[in-house]
């Protein structure tokens, strides 16, 4: 079964329809419109630049946009900007489904979620937080929902930013006799590279000879606690 999406602010063209129980869950869909019948799931091909509100209008000169349409080299409907690989410059792919809203009041579509996983507990989880902000809109109004929603930001970059903190005390705490031993030497005027190194035993099976290398300790080989994140940024 295709769930039929309206065509009010679009243009019409080609748009790959959500195959219930195939794309999403049919529970999911149905539970989606309980909550606002407004509410559909749009097949995102390519990753795009989206705005808030988007229709097909550009808007003018001092208020540009992005727009749902079809841009030059495209066959099908494209919601937003498509970002385009630094090489090649073909259009980079997305292959999700987004939820977008009609807001029939002002004949546009609104960005809500997209969603990253069909896994069912993701799923549910994307429809608690929508019914909350429904019920929460509902009764204190859209600019306390907002403000909520600022407020929960806030509070989870602080929560990030202290876990960042509270990991580089961790470590200089972990590395506390290695970075004492460095300013030790500093403070009697050790600073020429010590260059560490490891000897290697290179072999295999039914070899007389074996080879010996030398290379050069890394810092977590010297004996430097290093988170993995760091080692990845």
């Amino acid at each position: 079964m295709q769930l039929k999406i309206p065509t009010e602010a679009r243009l019409g063209a080609y748009l790959k329809p959500c195959e219930l129980g195939l794309d999403l869950p049919a529970w999911f869909v149905a539970d989606l419109q309980s909550i606002d019948p407004d509410l559909y799931p749009i097949f995102h091909k390519y990753s795009v630049m989206w705005d808030d509100f988007m229709s097909n209008h550009y808007g003018s000169l001092d208020d540009p946009r992005h727009v749902i349409g079809v841009p030059s080299g495209f066959t099908e409907e494209v919601w937003g900007y498509p970002k385009k690989q630094d090489k090649s410059n073909a259009p980079v792919l997305d292959g999700t489904f987004h939820i977008w809203r009609l807001a029939k009041s002002v004949g546009a579509w609104a960005h809500i979620v997209q969603l990253v996983s069909k896994d069912p507990v993701y799923l549910q989880f994307v429809l608690d937080t929508l019914h909350f902000q429904a019920v929460y809109s509902a009764k204190y109004g859209h600019k306390a929902l907002n403000r909520q929603k600022r407020e929960q930001e806030q509070e989870q970059r602080q929560k990030e930013q202290s876990n960042k903190d509270q990991l580089f005390n961790d470590v200089n705490k972990a590395n506390g006799k290695l970075i004492r031993d460095v300013m030790d030497n500093m403070d009697r005027g050790i600073t020429a590279p010590t260059n560490p190194t490891k000897e290697s035993i290179l072999s295999y099976p039914n070899q007389k000879n074996r080879t010996k290398i030398i290379t050069p300790l890394d810092d977590r080989s010297g004996g430097l606690i290093i988170p993995d994140d760091w080692e990845k940024n």
